[in-house]
């Protein structure tokens, strides 16, 4: 059961041209599930 799901992305720790980039985002749900459809579909309205 998950009441939400957090996802990231990194860039490149190591690049010297780029400074470090590391988005996030959490979704939590009113009401926890393991319907992996109901979860997929808060990430996609975020």
């Amino acid at each position: 059961m998950a009441g939400g799901i957090r996802v990231w992305l990194g860039t490149n720790n190591f690049s010297k041209t780029d400074a470090p980039y590391f988005p996030e985002i959490t979704i939590v749900r009113d009401v926890p599930t393991d319907y992996t459809p109901y979860l997929i579909n808060g990430l996609l309205e975020a």
